[in-house]
């Protein structure tokens, strides 16, 4: 019987001590400061993990590919703004200015074909851009 709890006794404290040390490292990497709210760069992330299993089960063999599909996943998607007027730019691509705040919208077909380029301005600053495959 004193074995019993004993060992009880054991799997109390290991998870106390397991839950303080997930509260004092993980929790701050998840969570902003002292309150519920989820960080944007954890949901982000977390939007990202079935395009990227599926890109590792569509092409497991090639790395190129993967990382093609996981850069279109981490493309920002904005909500729908009807008010706005989209003047094709390429096939199955769109543009139109915000007149509130002069923000433009690209918007861009389901089905067409981008290809990602990184490129480096003078300033040191890398962009990813992303070009419509003809």
């Amino acid at each position: 019987m004193n074995n019993k709890q004993t060992l009880q006794r054991i799997k109390i404290f290991v998870s106390m001590a397991f839950s303080f040390l997930f509260i004092v490292y993980v929790a701050p990497q998840i969570f902003l400061n002292n309150t519920t709210a989820v960080k944007p760069r954890v949901l982000a992330q977390m939007k990202i993990i079935p395009y990227s299993l599926y890109a590792y089960i569509r092409f497991p063999i090639n790395k190129n590919q993967q990382e093609k599909i996981k850069e279109l996943a981490n493309i920002q998607r904005l909500p729908k703004n009807s008010s706005l007027s989209y003047i094709p730019i390429s096939k199955g691509v769109y543009a139109a200015q915000d007149p509130d705040n002069a923000a433009v919208h690209v918007k861009v077909e389901s089905g067409t074909e981008l290809e990602v380029r990184t490129i480096t301005l003078n300033n040191g600053q890398t962009l990813k851009v992303f070009i419509p495959v003809k």
